[in-house]
């Protein structure tokens, strides 16, 4: 189906073309398009078995999938849906997640924005927290040259050949659909004022400051969702 495509491009590939969808179209969706192009990869491939393992939120293997690439990933998704998911009976207006355990940058700390996409009304406030203590994506300096762009700016970008970070392109357009949707608000020791607002969001120096910021501009009786272990958790809005 792919003729004359690389397995790296293939991957690079089927990640821009996850990146146009919002994360409640992947997140918690065992059958999403992402899934599906690396399976019919995998069928290319050769590949007949795999061994997968569900852990909690403390790193504990909860449970181990051995098999047939499709029906074992099924099983252990289920069971992870099972663990990690967080029900909410309506959508927040302010929302505060941490990105916990993927919070060594922001390039594994857009998870927790990721999350709280799920769970933050449309115009409502996204607080991301994270110490990041290496900054905001080393091996794809890409992030900051760009920085923020409208997300079709960004397609348009790619098409026309102008990226040649195609996966760096795709957590800028990740981020671009939330901050195109909601207020977000950064606090992160590691990232500066300065890149924080290169990436499109505000700036907070403490969660505190960041919960005053979303409440001034949400007004003082906004609802508040926490989101804690952002990098693992799954929110479901009752009804959606």
């Amino acid at each position: 189906m792919f003729p004359g495509v690389s397995g790296p491009e293939m991957m690079e590939r089927n990640q821009w073309e996850a990146s146009l969808r919002m994360s409640k179209t992947v997140m918690g969706v065992a059958e999403n398009p992402m899934r599906l192009r690396m399976e019919e990869a995998a069928r290319m491939t050769g590949l007949k078995q795999i061994v997968n393992v569900v852990t909690d939120r403390d790193g504990r293997i909860a449970g181990c999938f051995a098999g047939d690439p499709v029906q074992a990933h099924r099983r252990g998704a289920e069971l992870s849906r099972g663990i990690h998911a967080a029900r909410l009976p309506r959508r927040a207006d302010i929302v505060l997640a941490d990105a916990h355990p993927a919070d060594r940058d922001f390039w594994q700390s857009a998870k927790g924005m990721y999350a709280g996409t799920m769970a933050v009304r449309p115009g409502g406030t996204l607080i991301c927290v994270a110490p990041n203590p290496e900054g905001v994506a080393s091996n794809h300096p890409m992030l900051m040259e760009l920085g923020y762009r409208p997300h079709a700016e960004l397609i348009g970008m790619v098409n026309r050949g102008e990226v040649k970070d195609i996966v760096g392109a795709a957590i800028l357009a990740d981020i671009a659909q939330i901050i195109d949707r909601a207020d977000c608000i950064m606090a992160s020791p590691g990232i500066s004022r300065q890149e924080t607002e290169r990436l499109g969001m505000r700036w907070a120096a403490t969660p505190q400051q960041a919960l005053e910021m979303a409440f001034e501009r949400q007004g003082r009786l906004a609802s508040l969702a926490v989101l804690r272990h952002g990098g693992h958790i799954l929110p479901l809005v009752e009804g959606e």
